[in-house]
């Protein structure tokens, strides 16, 4: 896929809750290698969004394209394999930061070595070395969403 493509495609995307649209009838391209922030009050729709995109929410109406292909065509897991969702609490497992790190690539039968050099790269970018070995349940909560970070970015 050539950096200028689309990887993420919303079509009339719309999320009710109740009588009130969270989100309505969005048309949304995110390209390839691009990063995209979500700016808004309470309610605008930011936290629905994001769900609907990892496929955690189903959307009311429209079509969410990933890679050209739409989410009812993939297997969840499938899917999952090819996107990272950081919580705004950080979901971590009673191991330690290293273990928590690499448990994605761990799910996925990455080899150990490579396993070890990205979980080793992204402890480093995000500032963490120091607590590698600590135990999730230590960890202040700033620790712990960079310890999130890390997971979603190896």
């Amino acid at each position: 896929m050539a950096k200028d493509e689309v990887l993420i495609r919303t079509h009339g995307l719309s999320r009710k809750f109740g009588s009130y649209y969270a989100v309505e009838d969005l048309d949304l391209n995110i390209k390839k290698g691009q990063t995209y922030g979500f700016l808004g009050p309470n309610g605008a729709g930011k936290s629905t969004l994001l769900l609907a995109l990892a496929n955690l929410l189903k959307p009311a109406q429209g079509d969410i394209r990933f890679d050209g292909k739409s989410l009812s065509g993939w297997n969840d897991l499938e899917y999952r394999r090819k996107i990272s969702f950081v919580f705004q609490s950080p979901l971590l497992m009673d191991m330690s930061v290293e273990q928590n790190v690499a448990l994605g690539l761990k799910f996925r039968g990455t080899p150990r070595e490579e396993t070890q050099e990205r979980v080793g790269k992204w402890i480093k970018a995000l500032g963490i070395e120091s607590l590698a070995k600590r135990r999730a349940g230590q960890l202040s909560g700033g620790e712990a969403q960079r310890v999130s970070l890390a997971r979603a970015f190896v």
